[in-house]
């Protein structure tokens, strides 16, 4: 009876150890999970923030063919910074970029200004630099 109550004993600590370990395991991996998708979430914000700041340098192109260097600050601290160059005759150069919680993102647009205040954009890319 002794070993049989034995066995019976070392079967269910086994047991126990395997779900134990499967249960952390899942824990360290949602864990890690939200911290991708936050990273994720944080990235795409950036994204979002350089696309808005180039599109303000379009506006301020076609507004009073800026050249030049700004910043867009907008609610809860979040900034970004953008370079309009002037590339030759009425083409424009934009470098925009943006950080937020350590995620840079940049991109940089190539557009013509015509004299009806008209704008052709040429190019949108994300770059990893300028």
């Amino acid at each position: 009876m002794k070993i049989k109550s034995f066995v019976a004993l070392i079967g269910v600590l086994i047991v126990g150890a395997i779900a134990s370990a499967v249960a952390v395991s899942l824990l360290v991996l949602g864990v890690g999970a939200t911290q991708n998708s936050q990273t994720l979430m944080n990235s795409h914000l950036s994204r979002s923030l350089s696309d808005a700041c180039a599109e303000e340098a379009l506006e301020k192109i076609k507004d009073s063919d800026f050249i030049g260097t700004s910043s867009l600050d907008l609610t809860g601290g979040k900034t970004c910074q953008y370079i309009v160059s002037n590339t030759g005759g009425t083409s424009r150069e934009i470098r925009a970029s943006s950080t937020f919680d350590n995620n840079t993102r940049k991109v940089k647009v190539t557009c013509t200004r015509d004299t009806n205040t008209n704008i052709t954009i040429n190019s949108w890319q994300e770059i990893a630099d300028f």
